[in-house]
């Protein structure tokens, strides 16, 4: 059931002649976290003796799949009915870009990851990302916007220094960056190149996969890499074992085993849903509310309370236990009509900034949400309004500056990217 609705919702976007949307993104992201489904499973870690942790395996329930299968539908029903009233809509897409916007844009990004390594730098050479100072939750939305912005509008110099920090965060092991940046640059060229069958982008889906691939595989060997163990990363990477070890005990794996027993042991929660939205959405909202009781802490001192690390949380489970299957139906129609709204932004944008504004928000909303749960997605999509609001204003005051100047707002006029090979 849940395979059936997959292969047709990715043949869809890959075979109709369409733009490469914000349902794209939305489809490929919850085909890729409901991959369990289609492979029977979940899994996650129990501690053992001696700081070791025993791999649990448990088979997917029914009712999991089914509430996979609702998401999807909804999904693909929601892409048809609005291809079908857009249908009339214009194939070509030309953006420009306000010339001083994009050096306040790299600016402040330059500024603000410069903050982050003066506070965190042993922590980050040390892989410990929960001492990081608040400075990396802007860091990981303004770094992908700088490196696509700078793509899109072939700022190339700028573009080696932002890959160069994008691949640094790799290395220490932070993936939110390269993530980000792969679906933001993804979106925003397909997106420019105007309507067409997606397999004819091959390169780009290579691009993406390459990318994705990266993230994957990384994980298990960033600490051998950092600590400078090359003949554990070299066997680890030379191994297919390993390959398939990683793909099995991937994250979609353990976040899925959330939401198998939210449904399987019924959970209920009787914490505030507004208050936790209230502190996500409000700047400093740790201060400004207090400190809320979230449901991904619920859920994570219920059901992995011995684990001594971070882990994901899944918004289909919030769901559920926040109401039960009426719940879980709101969220399924809200998420679904997200990439509408997103795609209606995008045809009324007229610069690339604002192009490469939406299409962050549009990983955060669409990808990032499946594996942060709600409030966590807010808060970061709430850092990426504060800073492109910031940025924006200051660009704003240096072109009122330059026109009062020079008479005239200076644009760099820029082609569309579906002339570009």
């Amino acid at each position: 059931m849940t395979i059936t609705i997959a292969i047709l919702s990715l043949l869809y976007i890959i075979s109709m002649r369409r733009r490469f949307d914000f349902y794209s993104i939305s489809i490929i992201s919850s085909v890729i976290y409901f991959l369990p489904s289609m492979f029977g499973y979940v899994w996650y870690r129990v501690p053992n003796s001696g700081n070791r942790y025993d791999d649990v395996f448990v088979a997917i329930e029914y009712e999991v799949k089914f509430a996979h299968f609702i998401v999807l539908s909804f999904l693909l029903i929601s892409m048809i009915l609005y291809d079908k009233i857009r249908s009339s809509n214009y194939d070509k897409f030309q953006l420009k870009e306000k010339r001083y916007s994009i050096f306040v844009f790299i600016l402040v990004s330059i500024f603000i990851y410069s903050n982050f390594l003066i506070n965190n730098f042993d922590a980050a050479m040390g892989g410990e990302k929960s001492n990081f100072s608040r400075w990396y939750s802007l860091v990981a939305i303004s770094i992908p916007f700088c490196m696509t912005l700078c793509i899109a509008t072939r700022r190339y110099l700028y573009l080696l220094l932002f890959s160069t920090i994008v691949a640094f965060e790799m290395y220490i092991g932070n993936r939110e960056a390269i993530v980000f940046s792969a679906i933001s640059i993804l979106t925003v060229m397909l997106w420019t190149r105007g309507k067409n069958r997606l397999f004819w982008y091959y390169r780009y889906i290579m691009f993406g996969f390459f990318l994705a691939a990266s993230a994957l595989l990384y994980k298990n060997v960033s600490a051998a890499i950092r600590s400078g163990d090359w003949e554990l990363a070299v066997s680890r990477l030379g191994s297919w074992e390993y390959y398939g070890e990683t793909l099995s005990k991937s994250e979609p794996f353990v976040t899925q085993s959330i939401l198998h027993y939210a449904i399987t042991l019924d959970w209920s929660y009787d914490g505030s849903f507004v208050k936790p939205l209230v502190a996500s959405l409000v700047p400093l909202g740790d201060i400004v509310v207090g400190n809320v009781e979230t449901i991904s802490g619920y859920i994570n001192g219920s059901l992995f309370e011995d684990v001594g690390y971070g882990v994901a949380s899944n918004v289909w489970a919030e769901a559920y236990i926040y109401g039960g299957w009426p719940m879980f139906f709101v969220y399924a129609m809200v998420y679904s009509s997200i990439p509408a709204l997103l795609n209606r932004l995008m045809e009324k944008s007229k610069y690339y900034h604002q192009s490469v504004f939406l299409s962050i928000l549009g990983a955060i909303l669409l990808f990032y949400i499946h594996r942060s749960g709600l409030d966590n997605a807010v808060n970061m999509a709430k850092r990426l309004f504060l800073f492109y609001f910031l940025c924006t204003f200051l660009s704003l005051l240096i072109d009122a500056l330059a026109a009062s100047l020079k008479g005239s707002v200076q644009y760099d006029r820029l082609p569309p990217h579906n002339r570009i090979g």
